[in-house]
């Protein structure tokens, strides 16, 4: 989250052509933020099967 704000946010190497006018799209931290967030949250099942399956062997 903070690499992907941080890096991101300001690195024009990852800026797609044809959007270089959206630069305030590219700034949102905030839809970066909540991308991070939904993300943890969905492989928090991942992670308790995995754990799961390994205590078990």
């Amino acid at each position: 989250m903070v690499l992907d704000s941080l890096w991101f946010c300001h690195d024009k190497h990852f800026v797609i052509p044809g959007t270089e006018d959206m630069t305030t799209a590219y700034h949102d931290y905030w839809f970066h933020i909540k991308g991070a967030l939904i993300g943890m949250l969905l492989r928090i099942p991942a992670a308790l099967a995995a754990g799961g399956i390994a205590a078990i062997l």
